[in-house]
């Protein structure tokens, strides 16, 4: 009789599981956002009018307001981590 299969012990850490959860976050954050960037341009050149938009992904980070100009100065503060109430 054949003696049973052992499996090698894993040698992922805690540390390397949350490195590539991170960068499987980064990357389908990459990958939806140029999804969304791509499908609004081509909504825009096929039903609207205007030139094609630039892909700056990092101004919504630095820049909020660009994103939403209606919120007031402390709700952006409180929705990027800056507390308070």
């Amino acid at each position: 009789m054949p003696s049973p299969r052992t499996s090698a012990p894993s040698t992922t850490t805690a540390s390397d599981a949350l490195l590539y959860l991170l960068f499987g976050v980064l990357g389908a954050a990459m990958a939806f956002g140029s999804l969304a960037w791509l499908t609004g341009n081509l909504t825009n050149s096929l039903v609207g009018s205007g030139p094609w938009s630039q892909f700056r992904a990092t101004d919504v980070l630095l820049h909020p307001e660009v994103l939403w100009p209606t919120l007031t100065d402390r709700f952006r503060m409180r929705f990027a981590g800056g507390g308070g109430i």
